[in-house]
Order: structure tokens, then sequence, then C-alpha cells
């Protein structure tokens, strides 16, 4: 597989304007509440997608394209299962392996003159999304004039997307480490238009 190959992927995008407010379906019949409670929206992004493939390597392989070129990569032995990328506690640190040491002792190298191929894609990064959400408020002033706020949350639920680990069957003390993270905390950003 392509160093960027994501077997499932899933976006999502929607815009609703709330039904309050003059010409909507609950309207107040009131100028100043339907000025009040009309024209607010919500909207969002919502992004999934499973993982990238990795490359168990020895330490030893070039590095190309921020992976370890795919010659260098190790092939699963025998009695390799593989477990899936799932967060795991080991040692006081994140792993996609509940034990990070056994599964690194469980590749071995292509052999040129029978494997069909190579251990690239053999194991896969952790899956990831995200959830971007918007809220906001359109108000006619006059026939012509228009106010109109937002409140955007991107990475709306404040969680953490983690970096691929290491896969580095020569330091198992690190093999499958989540060390860092690829992502933005939540922040919000406020917007305010004027359109004439």
């Amino acid at each position: 597989p392509s160093i960027f190959d994501r077997r499932h992927v899933f976006n999502t995008h929607w815009y609703y304007l709330l039904p309050f407010g003059k010409g909507q379906r609950w309207a107040a019949n009131n100028t100043v509440l339907d000025k009040i409670v009309g024209g607010w929206h919500f909207a969002g992004i919502m992004t999934i997608s499973s993982g990238q493939p990795l490359c168990p390597y020895n330490g030893a392989g070039s590095i190309n394209y921020g992976a370890p070129d795919a010659f260098a990569c190790m092939l699963p032995n025998s009695s390799f299962k593989n477990p899936g990328a799932k967060v795991n506690d080991t040692a006081g640190d994140l792993n996609i392996f509940a034990n990070p040491t056994a599964v690194s002792t469980m590749f071995r190298y292509p052999l040129m003159t029978t494997d069909g191929r190579f251990g690239y894609g053999s194991i896969r990064g952790l899956g990831r999304w995200n959830v971007d959400l918007s809220f906001g408020k359109t108000t006619a002033i006059t026939e012509r004039i228009k106010l109109t706020f937002t409140a955007d949350f991107l990475n709306a639920f404040n969680h953490p997307i983690f970096n691929d680990p290491n896969t580095d069957v020569t330091d198992p003390s690190s093999f499958g480490v989540l060390s860092s993270q690829n992502n933005l905390p939540r922040y919000i950003q406020l917007g305010f238009r004027v359109q004439f």
C-alpha cells in the first residue's frame, strides 16, 4: 500500500437553519421577537478514517517521505497475529500494543527469493476522527443590511489525535509508543460580519 493509504474514509458536513423567525415554520409574528429567535444556524464537519500502514523496520532502513524505505520493512513471522491498533498503557507509556516487547520480536527480514511482498502495511496505525462545529446568527437590520455572528469550535470534543508510533523492532522500549500529538487542542474563533 501507499504510505498515505487509508482503507476507510468518511467525511460529512452539514448546515442547518433553525426553523424559527420570519419566513420559517415557527414565526413569532412579532418583528422584534422574530429578529431575536430567527436566523440561527448550526453547522459542522465530521471526518473519520482508518489508520495508515506502518513499517516494522530494523533501525537501519533509509528514510523516504517520512517513513522507513519499503525495502527495509520487515514481514510478520508465522506467530504474528495483528492485534489491530488500540491505545494501551504499558509501563507508563501510551502504546498501540498491549505487549510491545513480544510484538517487536514477531517480525523477520523479507526473503527476496520466496516472499512475494515486503512488510509495509502489515500493521496499521490508529484510526482518526474529528468534529468541528459552528453556531451562528444572521439578523436583518434592513432589507439590504445584515449582521452575522458566528462561533466556531475546532476539535469541538477536544480529543487528542496521536502521530503514528515508532516501529523500530530493535528498540522494544519505544516500539509502538505514542509520543506526540498530531492535532491541536480545541480552540474557538468568533466572527462578526456586516453584509450590505
